[in-house]
């Protein structure tokens, strides 16, 4: 049976009386949709995520993971949660606007105490973007995570995270940016700004680069070369853009990162 599997797949991990003991607490939670579609050696990971919740029960546990022969545009996100499924019309939003497109939804309603369901959600980037786990996971987790609790706003900037190396905090910097860039009358809006950024992904990430050099007190001495360096590589990057209205966006944040003072 699925149950004798699973146990099997358990005993294989975990010493005995752990393994025993997992198999006991969770064999029967799985509803029968969950055991047609999951094989259960990749159910231990979501017991991982379903112990964590003894210990935090009011945690969103997420992870990523990618099918066998899919695309590398393709991933399937994990929400491991106590009570009821998050309604997809709340996450929709949120996924959009990391630049994910959701394709399906599949929720398992779990046979415990109190509630509990696991979603897997399967999306891809909208601009068919190759997502490496490894590299992504830990930023994504933490910005989706922010993102969910109010920490980090839930807007286009949030695109960013999948199309370069930053992180939501350094993103975060970014929006700030286009927020001063608003109120001294440039006009374009912030949906066109974070468009603008998306699109022009590598002089984004370039931009943080200049400002962590100008303002991180690390390397006092060498920091000069580097911040002429990286200033001629964003001017290179600036005069290959063809639109006149993001030339002129993409000057502004510039102007913008040349003007700041570090004050202590």
């Amino acid at each position: 049976t699925w149950s004798d599997r699973l146990r099997s797949a358990l005993l294989a991990r975990y010493e005995p009386a752990d393994a025993l003991q997992l198999a006991a607490r969770y064999s029967n939670i799985f509803p029968l949709s969950y055991q047609s579609e999951i094989d259960p050696a990749d159910c231990i990971d979501d017991i991982v995520d379903l112990e964590a919740l003894r210990a935090d029960p009011s945690a969103l546990r997420l992870n990523l993971q990618r099918r066998p022969g899919a695309p590398m545009a393709r991933l399937h996100l994990k929400i491991v949660k106590n009570g009821e499924p998050i309604p997809i019309s709340d996450l929709l939003p949120m996924m959009e606007n990391f630049g994910l497109r959701v394709l399906s939804e599949h929720p398992y309603l779990l046979n415990l105490s109190g509630g509990g369901c696991i979603q897997d959600f399967e999306f891809e980037h909208r601009d068919g973007r190759s997502l490496d786990i490894e590299r992504i996971e830990p930023r994504f987790v933490e910005a989706f995570l922010a993102v969910w609790r109010g920490d980090v706003e839930n807007d286009g900037f949030n695109r960013l995270l999948l199309a370069t190396e930053l992180d939501a905090r350094e993103i975060s910097v970014l929006r700030a940016i286009c927020r001063y860039l608003l109120q001294t009358g440039l006009p374009f809006s912030q949906p066109y700004m974070e468009r603008v950024l998306s699109a022009n992904a590598s002089i984004a990430q370039n931009f943080l680069r200049l400002f962590d050099l100008q303002f991180q007190p690390q390397d006092p001495g060498g920091r000069g070369a580097k911040i002429q360096r990286m200033r001629g590589t964003l001017t290179s990057a600036l005069d290959g853009v063809t639109s006149a209205d993001d030339d002129r966006i993409l000057r502004a944040f510039l102007a913008v990162i040349d003007a700041m003072l570090r004050t202590n």
